[in-house]
């Protein structure tokens, strides 16, 4: 027998996730599935405020138990996982000196992209020689190395461009 969704979301012929609820088993819940109060006017309750602000407080891992979260996540094999270690061009990218830079080449340019010749707008800061290509030809394996590179920041490597320009620049798209 196949079940139908019907008009209220439930299946016709199924049972329905409130049968047997009574007041005495679950009042706010009860309250709440006969449309008497609903879920903000329940978390508005200072009992309700209170156990839910201290249901956090002060819980910090053990060292031991952070350990064995590490090694369950690595047993896993979750697809997440990278070893706690957040990859070196996110690293850059996310920095100061690389926010910086950016900030740099479209003051340079006058928030312009280069290509459309169109002010302001979704805008990114292009490497002109490819921002991979240098940390290949520089051997740049640490943070510390890609601050230091001199080619990595240089102004004249970068360009302004709208994002379709650079979508298009890098993908070839349109």
């Amino acid at each position: 027998m196949t079940h139908m969704i019907g008009k209220k979301g439930f299946k016709k012929g199924g049972t329905s996730w409130n049968k047997g609820l009574t007041k005495e088993t679950s009042p706010i819940v009860f309250k709440m599935a006969m449309g008497k109060v609903g879920a903000k006017n329940v978390m508005k309750r200072p009992e309700v405020l209170l156990k839910s602000s201290q249901s956090h407080l002060g819980i910090k891992h053990t060292k031991e138990a952070r350990e064995k979260i590490s090694q369950t996540m690595i047993e896993r094999k979750n697809h997440l996982w990278k070893g706690g270690i957040t990859k070196l061009e996110k690293q850059i990218r996310n920095s100061f000196k690389y926010r910086q830079w950016k900030s740099d080449v479209f003051t340079r340019d006058d928030f312009t992209c280069q290509k459309s010749h169109i002010k302001g707008g979704y805008l990114n800061a292009h490497h002109i020689k490819p921002f991979s290509q240098i940390l290949k030809e520089n051997k740049i394996t640490t943070f510390q190395q890609a601050i230091d590179c001199e080619e990595l920041w240089n102004l004249n490597n970068g360009i302004t461009l709208s994002k379709a320009m650079h979508n298009k620049e890098h993908f070839h798209k349109f």
